[in-house]
């Protein structure tokens, strides 16, 4: 993986030599029954939902029958190991997070094949999986707490085949994610403050000039973290020069990133500004005009 690197266009913003951060690469843990396992059903609210979790189940279901709409944060805990969704629908409730993962017996808790509309707060130290699923999604949840992932623990998180937007990575967490998909709005898709490692991301703009991003949508956001992203694709929404971001793709406040990536979609609507080097709001930015070709193999930035 490295060595594709060498393949297509390096630079470093300080203007030595692109070297990647190598950041340390966990396998996705596999959280599966045995044989005999029993299964418990979550029911059809809220409050079976919670109750199956308090039950002392490991196993649970959610059936894709009607949303599942809360009336208070759902908490993960307990002995809890694996929460199938068999594509079912949780809906947060006013004003409060979809999704709390508390601390639990189970050093590693999983959500799967469930459609989260709202946030998921990871506030503990344990290990936690979200696979095949969406938290917000193209509506970027319609609960006003917001939608997306926040991760403030000193735990781990591997986000695997996810669609979504509003990730916030704190300073003592670390994520791994395969397959992320954000899309659309006017704040950053991913902002990053902790050791973030991607591997195959998504990132599409809302056109500028859109009621939900009048200056389009930046990307990725990194505040004094460690971020690397093998195979990022920024797909910028639009079909004139009128529509092209006004915000850069990526911000460095601090920290190091190295990232590969590439452009799609029609030319004019490119970001201009592909990273700024201070503040979100103002710094030294790099424009695309520094970029040779489609995208960069290799661009890192250290501060």
């Amino acid at each position: 993986m490295i060595q594709s690197h060498d393949q297509g266009f390096l630079l470093n913003t300080a203007g030595a030599k692109p070297v990647p951060l190598d950041l340390p690469i966990e396998e996705i843990p596999t959280v599966r029954p045995g044989p005999g396992a029993v299964w418990t059903d979550g029911g059809s609210t809220g409050q079976s939902l919670q109750a199956a979790i308090d039950s002392g189940a490991e196993w649970i279901y959610v059936k894709p029958v009607q949303t599942i709409k809360l009336d208070d944060t759902l908490l993960v805990r307990g002995k809890v190991r694996l929460i199938l969704g068999l594509n079912g629908c949780i809906a947060a409730p006013p004003g409060k997070p979809a999704i709390r993962i508390e601390e639990g017996q189970s050093p590693i808790v999983a959500l799967e094949h469930i459609y989260i509309d709202g946030m998921v707060e990871h506030p503990s130290s344990r290990t936690f999986v979200l696979r095949h699923g969406d938290i917000g999604g193209l509506a970027g949840g319609k609960g006003d707490y917001g939608s997306g992932l926040r991760a403030t623990g000193a735990g781990k998180t591997h986000i695997i085949d996810v669609i979504g937007r509003g990730y916030d990575i704190g300073p003592r967490h670390s994520l791994w994610a395969r397959q992320l998909n954000a899309e659309f709005g006017e704040a950053p898709l991913f902002t990053n403050s902790g050791t973030s490692w991607l591997l195959g991301f998504k990132m599409e703009t809302s056109p500028r000039g859109s009621k939900d991003a009048p200056n389009s949508t930046p990307s990725i956001l990194n505040r004094g973290g460690q971020l690397e992203l093998f195979g990022g694709l920024l797909y910028t929404l639009g079909g004139s020069q009128e529509q092209a971001p006004l915000v850069p793709a990526f911000t460095n406040e601090k920290g190091k990133i190295a990232i590969s990536y590439r452009t799609n979609g029609i030319p004019a609507t490119y970001y201009k500004n592909v990273l700024r080097m201070g503040s979100f709001q103002s710094g030294t930015d790099l424009t695309s005009d520094k970029i040779k070709g489609p995208g960069a193999a290799l661009l890192t930035d250290q501060r």
